[in-house]
Parts: C-alpha cells; sequence; structure tokens
C-alpha cells in the first residue's frame, strides 16, 4: 500500500509578514500537487502530521471551503485525508479546545479524519489488502512531548504507521524548552514507520531497522530564517509493501519570489547588532563589578540611553528575585 504524507501547512487567510505574495494560493498549490501524486501512485490516505491551520479561530471562510473541496476530491478518488491536530490546531495547546478551531469544525463535516489516539479515545484508520493490514494513527500536541501518553497508545497488529507532532531526532536533546525524543528510544516501540510535524526544519529520513523516520519539514515557509529560505518543499511517498519512503520535492517559488529578502536582511543586522551589544554589556558589567559595586551601580555609571537602562535593571531586579 502507498501514503503520502506531509506536516505544517500552516494555511491561513492573512499572509505572515514576512511573504509578499499570495501566501494561501502558494499552499493550495503544493497541496494539488500532492494529490495529484496521491492520485497517480493510487495511495490509500493522505496523512498530515499536524498544524493544518495556523491563525487560532481566525480563518476565513473562502479557505475553509477550499480545503473541504480539496478533501473531497480526493475522497472522491477514493483516498482518505487522515490528521491529527499540532499546536497551531489547537488553542492555548489544549486538546480540549479542538472543536472550537478550524480544524474542529474540518472534521465536524467529514472532510479530514482525526487519528489522534489518546486516554479513551482511538482513532487508528486500518486499511487491508492481500499483504494484510496496515494501521494509520497519531499521537497529537501536546501529548506527544508526554512519554507515559505513548505508553498508553494502541498496538493494533499489522503494520504500523504512527504520526506525531512533536520535536524528534536522531540525538534527542531540547530544543527552546521543549524535549527533542530519540529516535533510538521511539524503535522500541511496536509501530513501523514514524512521521513527524511540529518541527518545520529539514531532518530527512532516517532508519533503525526495520523502523522508518520521517521528518521533512514544513510545507510552508512562513518565516525569513536561513532554513526556510533555503530548504526544500517536499512530501513523503511511504510503500508499506517495499517498507521504503521516497522523499518527493515538490515545485516551490524561489525565496526571492515570496519574500522581502530586504527586510530579512534588515532583520538579520539588527539581530546581529543586538547580539553584539548585549556580549558587551554583559562582559563590561561582570568585569567592573566588585563586592561593593553591583550590577545595577555599574549599569547607572554606564553611557546608556536612559530607556535601555532601566530596561536592563528591570532584568536585573527579576533576575535577581529568589524563587517561590
Amino acid at each position: 500500500m502507498k501514503f503520502i504524507a506531509c506536516n505544517d501547512i500552516h494555511l491561513a487567510s492573512r499572509p505572515p509578514a514576512s511573504r509578499t505574495d499570495n501566501y494561501h494560493e502558494e499552499l493550495f498549490d503544493l497541496l494539488d500537487q500532492m494529490a495529484l501524486l496521491a492520485k497517480k501512485v493510487e495511495a490509500k490516505a493522505l496523512l498530515i502530521a499536524g498544524d493544518v491551520f495556523h491563525h487560532k479561530a481566525k480563518i476565513g471562510i473562502p479557505v475553509l471551503i477550499r480545503l473541504v473541496e480539496w478533501s473531497r476530491d480526493l475522497r472522491q478518488a477514493g483516498i482518505r485525508v487522515l490528521t491529527i491536530p499540532g499546536n497551531h490546531d489547537l488553542l492555548h495547546n489544549r486538546y480540549e479546545t479542538l472543536d472550537e478551531q478550524a480544524l474542529g469544525l474540518i472534521y465536524s463535516v467529514g472532510a479530514m479524519e482525526n487519528v489522534s489516539c489518546r486516554e479513551g479515545r482511538d482513532g487508528t484508520v486500518t486499511f487491508t489488502d492481500s499483504e494484510g493490514d496496515v494501521n494509520i494513527l497519531g499521537i497529537p500536541f501536546p501529548d506527544a512531548f508526554d512519554w507515559q501518553c505513548w505508553m498508553k497508545l494502541p498496538r493494533p497488529a499489522g503494520t504500523n504507521i504512527l504520526m506525531a507532532h512533536c520535536f524528534a531526532s536522531p540525538t534527542g536533546g531540547e530544543y527552546f524548552g521543549e524535549p527533542v525524543l530519540r529516535y533510538d528510544d521511539l524503535a522500541q516501540l511496536p509501530y513501523h514507520i514514524f512521521v513527524f510535524g511540529h518541527d518545520h526544519s529539514d531532518g530527512g529520513v532516517h532508519k533503525i531497522a526495520p523502523k522508518l523516520f520521517v521528518n521533512l519539514g514544513a510545507i510552508s515557509r512562513g518565516s525569513l530564517t536561513g532554513e526556510v529560505v533555503e530548504r526544500d518543499v517536499k512530501c513523503a511517498l511511504i510503500d508499506t509493501s517495499a517498507q521504503e519512503v521516497r522523499q518527493v520535492r515538490l515545485k516551490f517559488r524561489p525565496a526571492s519570489e515570496i519574500f522581502d529578502l530586504k527586510l530579512k536582511a534588515k532583520k538579520d543586522a539588527e539581530r546581529a547588532h543586538i547580539e553584539q551589544f548585549v556580549e558587551q554589556l554583559t562582559a563590561d558589567l561582570l568585569s567592573h563589578t566588585t563586592a561593593t559595586t553591583t550590577l545595577t551601580d555599574r549599569l547607572s555609571a554606564m553611557d546608556l540611553p536612559q530607556e535601555v537602562r532601566s530596561r536592563v535593571a528591570q532584568y536585573i531586579e527579576a533576575a535577581e528575585q529568589p524563587s517561590v
């Protein structure tokens, strides 16, 4: 059996500030490319590993209607659209708010199916052919960061494809305060192919025999980070019969046509200037502070604009407060 998989579409009625093109038209073009590929290979389903939408509770009706029509076209071709919620599909990162959000509405009209599995809910979808069962299930945000939630997932017989909206990598660790799950740990679980959302960078396809880990990055390119500007936009073609995953590069416009690159250069310069200023300020404060001269005293004597001096003093004061 074949499946198309992607993640982090981030559909929105209003484009991110850095985009200069028709943002949602670009995204629908990518969705259409994946739909054509799914039909061409006679895929059983198109899988989306979270963050179907971008702006919480602020999606215009035209975008919703177009997404429903896109999903209906696939369904008429015998291809189901299976998804899990990501953090952008929820309010305050709470799964219980799903029904109030755009993705909840899409589920309610039957345009997409929620394969999330969590305590009290088994969203597993099973496909059967002459080679046996292929089960599609998922662990949504924020459950995917809790190892105990992984332990409670269903463990059906057959070939299992599991979608998860969380950070994961060969080495694990932490990224901006969120845990990064380690592939070696996940490989101990009874799932055969893992498809990750949440991380917008391209982590490729990793194999820990016989398990496969798919982490191809976001379909959307919403910000002006170097990674987003330079990387390809890809989806995965999963073939469970061959136990392989092929990375499929989609047709997308170059960064120069969709981003304000002058704005990027300006922001990069501002960021570098701020980092340099902070480094110099920190070094100066620490080198001139003694037992009788506090950081605040030294700050008061520095040649800085009053607004900057006041703000830094507030940060120092807050940092020195004992934690409760």
